[in-house]
């Protein structure tokens, strides 16, 4: 009975210490801990979207804003400079701004007070001459860009005339059609009705409003998941271009946002102010081949 446990623990004796050495031997060590950074690049995401500004909203505007006399001038009835008539010039109903291809179109309804002033024949005459009074509607055409600082630009000028009616000055027995001398006034003098135009619509007319939350709203961190920790993902917006479209009821302002893509967990160790959102920069000019639908988005 001991021979046979002696010789069980002579064999133990014997293997393990061979069975020890051959664990030992081939014990997998795990690879050393990557200690290099290597930053990852992310191609830039694009966001396409519209501004629009609605053509009422301006109609509304400017007919609240521009009232009353806007020319007030003294001229010669004629080129021997001998009668002088005061014409006076008054907005009587709504301005109405139209889009039609790449342009605004502006009626204009005017009414024309042309009083005589001083005569050939002195003081006495003026006062028993009869003003003229009568109205005529303006065409005004323009142009539309958009300037860096996300403001509608025009640079109206005037197209056509409509008189209701002919415009005539009676002196005495004596008639002389105003029409054709009126209309060299008014166009002599259009800078005080483009410019007056113009000046009030770019007050007026902005897509800033409407941008500004689009702008800060893309740039706010997106939670993506909270297991085992929160994780992030944020774009930080750097650069916008646009180009303006009319449509009959609208100008719109084609939008392409540039922005890139980072993470962000509990334990990034990260100044705060790395993925603050960037204030809105100046407006760039967005090529012709560049405009599309579709927004390019890479995470």
């Amino acid at each position: 009975m001991k021979r046979p446990l002696i010789i069980i623990g002579l064999i133990i004796v014997i293997i393990a210490p061979l069975l020890f050495y051959l664990l030992k031997s081939n014990k997998i060590n795990p690879p050393d801990a990557i200690q290099e950074r290597y930053n990852i690049e992310i191609p830039s995401s694009t966001f396409n979207f519209n501004i629009t500004y609605d053509i009422k909203n301006l109609n509304d505007y400017l007919n609240k804003k521009i009232t009353g006399n806007f020319l007030v001038k003294e001229v010669f009835v004629q080129q021997q400079k001998k009668e002088k008539i005061r014409v006076t010039l008054t907005k009587n109903d709504d301005i109405v701004i139209t889009a039609k291809g790449k342009k605004l179109y502006c009626i204009f309804p005017i009414t024309v007070d042309a009083e005589l002033t001083d005569s050939r024949f002195g003081k006495l005459l003026t006062g028993l001459v009869k003003p003229v009074h009568t109205s005529l509607k303006i065409t005004l055409s323009t142009p539309v860009k958009i300037d860096k600082n996300w403001r509608i630009v025009t640079r109206f000028k005037i197209n056509k005339y409509t008189w209701t009616v002919t415009p005539v000055l009676q002196i005495g027995p004596f008639k002389k059609n105003m029409e054709e001398r009126l209309n060299e006034v008014i166009n002599k003098n259009s800078q005080a009705l483009t410019k007056l135009l113009d000046s009030e619509i770019y007050k007026a007319a902005t897509l800033k409003p409407s941008l500004l939350p689009v702008w800060h709203d893309l740039q706010e961190p997106i939670l993506i998941s909270s297991i085992p920790s929160n994780v992030w993902i944020k774009f930080i917006c750097d650069d916008i271009s646009g180009k303006i479209q009319t449509y009959p009821d609208r100008i719109t302002c084609m939008t392409a946002m540039h922005a890139k893509m980072f993470i962000i967990t509990d334990t990034t160790v990260v100044s705060k102010a790395k993925f603050r959102s960037n204030p809105l920069p100046a407006l760039k000019t967005l090529k012709e081949e560049d405009v599309v639908d579709k927004s390019d988005i890479n995470i």
